[in-house]
């Protein structure tokens, strides 16, 4: 049997134009902006992501909503559960295409594993947006290979060692959900600014300020994003009005 190299590659470029700061990615019912090319991004109910790639050489998972404050955060903390055989690097790249870090994954995953990156390279610097996650097997000529990696986070942070409280303090908890008449938000170790809620073509539909809770009940029903603005940063989750 052949070994396969695969190198899930992270591409990250500098942005000239303000966007939102996120250095937390928890997965709480919503792709937070993810989306796939030549691939799908799928939010779990869990508060995972999967991505899913099948048919395209260069499929990827792109951010390109939010960036990343890299003066401040010089490490990244992914916790992923690689289900593909043929994975088996985890680098880390600018957008250039220069690799400045590589790290070694493991298999045919069955349960979630922890990685930590640190990025000491100069051009690590500024506002960094956005960044891509780039399935690739050097077996294949650096194409992406059909197969599927779950991350549960990502987080960047200036420390080597994550505390749980780094991961806690962005895991979001909404309630109830469906909601009729008041959305209530919960945050571990945050203390809320702002609450928007958008539908699903990006309308801002509703707002409010220093609260846990906002209401939803002139809301037509359907599904809603709701962006959760805390001291801690910029996160977002979905809920259903009924």
């Amino acid at each position: 049997m052949k070994n396969f190299t695969f190198i899930l590659l992270i591409t990250f470029s500098l942005g000239t134009w303000a966007q939102v700061e996120q250095n937390a990615y928890n997965f709480d019912n919503s792709e937070e902006f993810f989306v796939g090319e030549g691939g799908t991004v799928t939010a779990e109910p869990s508060g995972f992501i999967t991505f899913t790639h099948t048919t395209s050489a260069y499929a990827r998972m792109a951010q390109l909503t939010n960036n990343v404050d890299a003066d401040s955060n010089s490490f990244l903390h992914i916790r992923i559960k690689n289900e593909s055989g043929d994975n088996d690097k985890l680098a880390l790249a600018l957008g250039s295409g220069k690799i400045v870090k590589t790290i070694d994954v493991t298999t045919n995953d069955t349960e979630f594993k922890d990685y930590t990156v640190e990025i000491t390279d100069v051009d690590w610097t500024g506002q960094i947006t956005p960044f891509k996650f780039f399935p690739k097997s050097t077996a294949n000529a650096n194409k992406s290979v059909a197969g599927t990696v779950i991350i549960d986070y990502i987080i960047f942070t200036n420390n080597e060692t994550l505390a749980i409280k780094d991961i806690e303090e962005y895991k979001n908890e909404l309630y109830p959900n469906p909601a009729k008449d008041v959305l209530n938000v919960k945050t571990a170790l945050s203390n809320i600014k702002k609450l928007d809620l958008y539908n699903l073509l990006g309308n801002k539909v509703a707002s409010n300020e220093n609260s846990n809770n906002i209401n939803v009940q002139n809301l037509s029903t359907g599904m809603y994003l709701v962006e959760i603005t805390t001291d801690k940063g910029v996160s977002t989750s979905k809920f259903i009005k009924e």
